[in-house]
């Protein structure tokens, strides 16, 4: 497995990925918005599939930078390669990037019922630090807020 920006061929996969993932997934057209967003940066997790006989995109992540906060949008793992390592890997690569773009801080909003991203970020040193009420329109849902700081990342 091997991480790269996302690319115009990624936007298929991504897609349906998100449309499996979540359910309010954004448009394929919001997808390909993010790419060009200023503030915004995006990777994918790429692993060679034998029953395809090339590499595909097996995982996401997006994300947005402002000032000294790194900000994640999405992050989600094809079904089929979650209960890997694959999510937690890709996470670390990004605090990675975000830690030499000069993010203190990261942060994230996450459904209380999605027990295995909570589980994800906490294994991840993230700690909930709030909540927004009625943050998911669609549903008035509650958000957690949870934060991580980079300062002591290696």
């Amino acid at each position: 497995m091997f991480f790269s920006p996302v690319s115009t061929e990624d936007i298929e996969t991504i897609t349906k990925i998100e449309n499996e993932s979540f359910a309010q997934p954004w448009k394929h057209q919001a997808i390909i918005d993010e790419l060009s967003c200023p503030e915004a940066s995006q990777s994918v997790a790429k692993a060679f599939l034998l029953s395809q006989n090339r590499f595909a995109v097996v995982a996401y992540i997006f994300v947005r930078f402002l000032i000294d906060e790194m900000h994640i949008m999405k992050i989600a793992v094809d079904s089929d390669w979650r209960n890997r390592g694959t999510g937690s890997a890709l996470l670390r690569s990004m605090l990675k990037e975000g830690k030499r773009r000069g993010a203190a801080t990261v942060l994230l909003e996450v459904r209380p019922s999605n027990f295995a991203a909570i589980r994800l970020y906490e294994k991840s040193g993230f700690q909930t630090i709030g909540v927004r009420p009625n943050y998911y329109p669609q549903t008035g849902e509650t958000a957690l807020v949870m934060s991580k700081s980079l300062k002591e990342e290696p």
